[in-house]
C-alpha cells in the first residue's frame, strides 16, 4: 500500500512538473509567435521600402541616359555653330584688315590727286593768266602799232616800234604755248590721278562694305550661339542633379539592402528559436503524455 501510495505521489508530482513545464514553454512558445510576427512585420516593411527605394533608384536612370544623350546631340550642334563663328570671325579679320587697307591707298591715291589738282591750278592761275594777259597786251599793242604805221609807212619810228611790237608778241605767244604744253601735261596728269582716285574711292567702299557685311554675319552667329550654350549648360546642370539624386538614392537603397539583410537575419534566428521552442513544448507534451 505504501509503495503504491508513493509511486501515486511520485506520478502526480511528475504531472505537475510536466504540465508546468508545458504551461512555461506554451507561454514562451506564444511569445515567440508574437516575436516572430513582429519580425516578419518589419521584414515586410523593409521590403517593401526597399523595393520603393530601388525602383526610384532605377527609375533616374532613363532620365540621366536622355539627359546625357540630349548633352551630346546640343554639344554637337554647338560646336557646329562655334566653328561657323569662327569662320566668321576669320573672315570678319580679314574683311577688316582689306577695309583699313583700301582705306589707306585711297588716302594716298587721293592725297595724289589734290597735289595734282593743286598743281595745275596754281600752274593756271600763276602762270597761263599773267602769260596770257601778258600776251594779249602785247598783240593789242601790235595791233595798234600796225595800224599807225600803215597809216605812214615811211615813219621809220614807227616801223621799228612795229618790228618791236611783233618780236614782243611773237615771244609772249611762245612762252604762252610753252606754259599751256605745261599745263596740258599737268592736266593729264590731274585727269589720271583723279581716276585712280575714284577708283580708290570704290575699292574703299566697296570693302567697307564687305567688311560691315562680315561684322553683321558675325554678330548674328555670335546670337545664335546664345541659346544653344544655354541649354546645353541648363542640360549639363540638370544631368548633375539626377547623378546627385542617384548618388543620395544609391546611398539610401544601401542602407535599406543593409536593413533588410539585417532584418532577414532577425527572422532567421526568431524563427530558428520558435521552432526550438516548439520542439521543446512537443517535448514537453510527450512528457506529460508519458506521466499520465
Amino acid at each position: 500500500f505504501n509503495n503504491a501510495k508513493r509511486d501515486r505521489d511520485a506520478k502526480l508530482l511528475a504531472l505537475k512538473k510536466a504540465a508546468a513545464t508545458r504551461d512555461n514553454i506554451l507561454n514562451q512558445q506564444q511569445l515567440a509567435h508574437k516575436q516572430l510576427e513582429r519580425v516578419r512585420g518589419i521584414l515586410a516593411e523593409q521590403e517593401s521600402l526597399h523595393q520603393k527605394e530601388t525602383t526610384a533608384y532605377r527609375a533616374l536612370s532613363l532620365p540621366i541616359s536622355n539627359t546625357r544623350a540630349h548633352v551630346q546631340v546640343a554639344g554637337r550642334h554647338v560646336r557646329n555653330l562655334e566653328n561657323d563663328e569662327r569662320r566668321i570671325l576669320d573672315l570678319s579679320k580679314k574683311a577688316a584688315l582689306a577695309a583699313a587697307n583700301a582705306n589707306r591707298d585711297w588716302a594716298q591715291k587721293n592725297q595724289l590727286f589734290n597735289a595734282a589738282k593743286s598743281a595745275l591750278d596754281n600752274a593756271v592761275i600763276q602762270k597761263e593768266q599773267p602769260a596770257l594777259k601778258s600776251w594779249r597786251a602785247a598783240t593789242n599793242s601790235l595791233a595798234v602799232v600796225a595800224a599807225d604805221s600803215s597809216n605812214k609807212p615811211a615813219d621809220a619810228s614807227l616801223a621799228s616800234q612795229l618790228k618791236h611790237a611783233q618780236v614782243s608778241a611773237a615771244t609772249k605767244g611762245v612762252a604762252l604755248q610753252a606754259i599751256r604744253l605745261e599745263i596740258g601735261k599737268l592736266t593729264a596728269s590731274y585727269q589720271k590721278t583723279q581716276l585712280i582716285a575714284a577708283q580708290a574711292k570704290k575699292k574703299d567702299l566697296d570693302a567697307e562694305a564687305v567688311a560691315k557685311l562680315r561684322s553683321d554675319d558675325l554678330l548674328l552667329s555670335q546670337k545664335k550661339l546664345i541659346e544653344p550654350r544655354r541649354a546645353v549648360s541648363e542640360a549639363k546642370s540638370r544631368v548633375v542633379e539626377l547623378l546627385a539624386l542617384q548618388a543620395k538614392g544609391k546611398k539610401a537603397v544601401d542602407g535599406v539592402t543593409q536593413s533588410l539583410g539585417l532584418a532577414r537575419n532577425e527572422l532567421t534566428r526568431t524563427t530558428a528559436n520558435f521552432t526550438k521552442i516548439n520542439a521543446a513544448y512537443d517535448s514537453a507534451v510527450n512528457v506529460g503524455n508519458l506521466a499520465a
